[in-house]
């Protein structure tokens, strides 16, 4: 094998590897601006809205955590169905 091929061959993997990183932000980008969009048509939706750039802190000078999620207040169980036991 040449030495010239092994060059042309690592040159294309780093060029593979720097076009599957691009899409992956391009999409990482797409899926905020969806999330945003989301909120604004729906503002009580449980889309969580990332941020970029500066982290916030919470109380004490720690990076704030995300919470999760709360359970729906709107369950609709028919009369008699008992809860379930899992």
């Amino acid at each position: 094998m040449d030495f010239s091929w092994i060059i042309v061959g690592l040159a294309g993997w780093a060029l593979a590897l720097v076009f599957v990183l691009l899409l992956m932000r391009m999409a990482g980008q797409q899926d905020r601006a969806a999330r945003h969009s989301e909120k604004t048509l729906d503002p009580f939706s449980d889309v969580t809205i990332t941020e970029i750039g500066n982290v916030m802190t919470a109380q004490g000078g720690e990076p704030a955590t995300e919470q999760p999620a709360k359970p729906s207040a709107t369950e609709v169980r028919a009369p008699g169905t008992p809860k379930d036991a899992r």
